[in-house]
């Protein structure tokens, strides 16, 4: 009589635990069928984000070319005039 008491005792613990872990999986299911239009939308954003960011460096590349020969036509210009370069650095 106690081995049955322990055997349905344990029985019942048993489906209180899959019945348990049967919810929690549901519950995991249905919160990422209602995520997935969340990782599409920052998906989307992400590419997005990645393409204006090689503009961006595209850009700033560009301008620091342009900068960098403005650069190199006044240092030409200076020592071209007789501009003693050592003087420029400070030396």
């Amino acid at each position: 009589l106690f081995f049955y008491f322990v055997l349905v005792e344990m029985d019942c613990s048993l489906e209180k635990e899959s019945n348990a872990l049967a919810g929690l999986f549901q519950n995991i299911v249905c919160d990422l069928k209602g995520g997935q239009a969340v990782w599409d939308d920052l998906i989307q954003k992400t590419v997005k984000f990645s393409g204006q960011m090689k503009l961006t460096i595209g850009a700033v590349s560009g301008f620091i070319e342009a900068l960098q020969r403005v650069a190199d036509m006044a240092t030409a210009a200076k020592v071209g005039a007789g501009f003693d370069s050592c003087t420029a650095v400070g030396q």
